[in-house]
């Protein structure tokens, strides 16, 4: 159970660090750090 437990808490702190680079940081940042899928899309 234990094992089920950390692993739930590294998933919901994944979670929540790619929806706060996703709304949190600006446009200008995103394309810069990501320049492929910027051309791409």
């Amino acid at each position: 159970m234990k094992k089920k437990a950390a692993y739930m808490t590294i998933i919901i702190l994944v979670l929540l660090i790619s929806i706060i680079r996703t709304f949190g940081l600006p446009e200008e940042d995103i394309y810069e750090t990501q320049p492929a899928t910027h051309l791409v899309g």
